[in-house]
């Protein structure tokens, strides 16, 4: 079920451009994250350039998650609109299902635990203007404090993400990703781990142009592993890479060797991460 909820108050920054609104939907996924959605939020609300729309979609949470929508809803210059999952369907599935939802030229997706600096979509949203032959672009992100002032950014760069990189390392935090509405791609339902590289691998091999953003535009406030939550499972993170790895052979987008050649990059890359998770542990004690 759909609740529109739309109205009022300015964006902590005033609008660089007076009167005008992007072209741009944004969509946040959330399950169970009354703790860090108001932040997630607040970071749109802030921003230089306002979004067209914010699609809040609640994966079946059981704490107050849609109640946080709804309250800054309330007096938001941005008009938000909470879509209720009556189960958990996981964050693909929640992530499609605001897609389908959106009315932007563009989507740009957010993750309820990170949040943006006030200027990622002015920055961002010339870059897919001025270069209409990209599909999408994005950047990683920094690990930093929730209160941490933000840094300055008067400028980015945009380079094209060859497929040759793309396959090797994630280069895309799915926070930082802004893409065209109309492609054809969506995440696959139901896969809850790297279903976001999944998705930039498939664009990218579909001979679509990807690119990258320097600096990032995205704060997270947990190291990208070895954390809480998904990202703490180290080994099924590792199992999905190795499966999307084999989804794309399977589907000849990739050729045998190729697909070795990942593979075993992907599993030397494992090791590298569990060495610096147990390191990391052991100077702690």
């Amino acid at each position: 079920m759909t609740d529109s909820i739309a109205t009022g108050l300015l964006p902590t920054v005033p609008p660089r451009f007076p009167g005008s609104t992007a072209p741009v939907s944004v969509v946040i996924p959330c399950y169970n994250s009354e703790r860090t959605l108001e932040c997630a939020l607040l970071s749109v609300l802030a921003q230089t350039l306002r979004p067209l729309e914010i699609l809040v979609v609640d994966d079946g949470s059981s704490d107050d998650s849609s109640g946080v929508v709804e309250r800054l809803a309330l007096n938001s210059a941005v008009p938000v609109r909470l879509i209720r999952c009556p189960r958990n369907v996981g964050v693909a599935s929640a992530r499609n299902l605001g897609w389908a939802e959106a009315k932007g030229t563009f989507i740009a997706f957010l993750d309820a635990d990170d949040a943006w600096h006030p200027r990622k979509l002015e920055h961002q949203l010339p870059l897919m203007l001025d270069n209409p032959d990209l599909a999408l672009c994005g950047s990683l992100c920094l690990v930093e404090q929730p209160d941490a002032p933000h840094k300055e950014i008067d400028t980015v760069s945009l380079r094209d993400l060859p497929v040759t990189e793309l396959l090797k390392y994630n280069r895309l935090t799915t926070s930082g990703v802004m893409l065209r509405r109309d492609l054809p791609d969506r995440f696959e339902d139901g896969h809850r781990y790297g279903e976001d590289y999944k998705l930039w691998l498939q664009i990218a091999l579909s001979n679509r142009r990807v690119g990258a953003i320097e600096p990032p535009l995205v704060r997270q406030h947990k190291p990208p592993y070895g954390a809480s939550g998904l990202s703490a499972r180290l080994w099924k993170m590792e199992q999905a890479e190795l499966k999307i790895y084999l989804s794309l052979r399977q589907g000849k987008m990739i050729g045998h060797r190729r697909w070795l050649q990942v593979s075993v990059f992907s599993l030397v890359k494992h090791l590298r991460r569990l060495l610096v998770v147990a390191f990391s542990s052991f100077g702690n004690h």
